[in-house]
């Protein structure tokens, strides 16, 4: 049986590299449609390091297209001491948009009965603290927006430059006073576990890199340490190197820091995946590989199937939306991308790899 203990493992350095490729398999399988294979992969990660919350939903929507109670309990029991779906968030309405067997009823029982029985644990006052720096930088927002409607910058962009640089320094005061605030201490923005962290608007508005990088070291070590999602550092990087010509920070073990996680793009609800080549696909894979993120590949793979599935929360949601683009920057982006065939093929070597047969 799988225990609730194993949901309480401490991190270490070979643990993590470890669950990563065991939940990178678990995503993978997804996408072949295995929730079962999947599901064993999450319960083993899971016995090897306290799993991010994105992957603790993932194995919860597993389990139960795999018909597993006692699994799905486990997760359950697990997402709710982080306060999952506690804050305005329904879980009953996201359960009804899964795809799975007929018997769902059976399964908000159980979650109706944990959430009466399972306690939150998590540090409410560190929350709150962090919940106040994001309602000031929304805040200064609003007032600049009353003065200049539809166009805050035109008449705050320096007061919002300087009140950014600020909320920065106090976001990392709080990390040095209070410790890292994985998932596990704080919860869930907005209480859903497939979320980006709640202070992700303060990193994204905080337009200096120079500040921004005041932080990035924290980021960097958790991404390392397993606390902090891979493709939301990446995707906080990859802002980074374009808007200002980023270059590895000297704690970075490979010299190079873009992640490729900006490949992925919707233009009018289509999913266009930008397919590197050579070198410069070696040289994002490297990088990816030392944050435990999975190849360009597999990523390409995911986020594919998550495009139609979209209540699984693999890629972190962190896809680019360009609607109205020119028609002709719209075919150099067609050009570029991942073809149907590529994918195609992407799920025959992954079949061929687990074993499975390919449909």
């Amino acid at each position: 049986m799988f225990s609730l203990v194993l949901i309480m493992a401490n991190r270490s350095a070979a643990g993590v590299a470890m669950y990563s490729g065991l939940i990178h398999e678990a995503e993978l399988l997804i996408c072949m449609e295995k929730p079962g294979l999947a599901l064993e992969r999450f319960k083993r990660a899971f016995s090897l390091e306290t799993p991010l919350g994105k992957d603790l939903l993932n194995a919860l929507i597993c389990a139960y297209q795999a018909g597993d109670t006692v699994a799905f309990a486990t997760m359950a029991t697990a997402l709710l001491k982080n306060g999952a779906f506690s804050d305005g968030c329904d879980f009953y309405r996201f359960f009804d948009k899964i795809d799975g067997p007929e018997n769902k009823e059976s399964y908000k029982q159980i979650w109706k009965r944990l959430v009466q029985v399972t306690p939150v644990h998590i540090d409410l006052s560190y929350r709150q603290a962090v919940k106040q720096l994001v309602q000031a930088d929304q805040d200064v927002r609003h007032y600049f927006m009353d003065k200049q409607t539809g166009n805050y910058n035109a008449v705050g962009r320096d007061s919002l430059n300087t009140f950014d640089s600020l909320n920065t320094l106090r976001l990392k005061r709080l990390f040095e006073t209070r410790g890292f605030p994985t998932e596990e201490k704080i919860g869930y923005d907005y209480s859903f576990p497939g979320n980006p962290a709640i202070y992700e608007i303060i990193i994204r508005h905080d337009r200096s890199w120079t500040n921004r990088k005041v932080l990035d070291s924290f980021f960097y070590q958790a991404t390392r340490e397993g606390k902090l999602s891979p493709t939301h550092y990446g995707y906080w990087k990859d802002q980074s190197y374009w808007a200002f010509d980023d270059s590895a920070s000297s704690y970075q073990q490979t010299p190079f820091s873009h992640y490729g996680t900006d490949a992925l793009v919707v233009i009018n609800d289509t999913l266009y995946i930008h397919k590197y080549n050579g070198t410069e696909k070696d040289r994002i894979n490297a990088a990816r590989k030392e944050i435990y993120a999975d190849a360009l590949d597999e990523m390409a793979m995911k986020a594919n199937y998550q495009f139609t599935h979209k209540y699984f929360r693999i890629i972190d949601g962190t896809y680019g939306v360009w609607d109205g683009m020119p028609d002709e920057e719209t075919r150099k982006i067609r050009q570029e991308a991942y073809t149907t065939t590529d994918l195609k093929a992407l799920r025959y070597q992954l079949a061929k790899k687990y074993g499975l047969k390919h449909d």
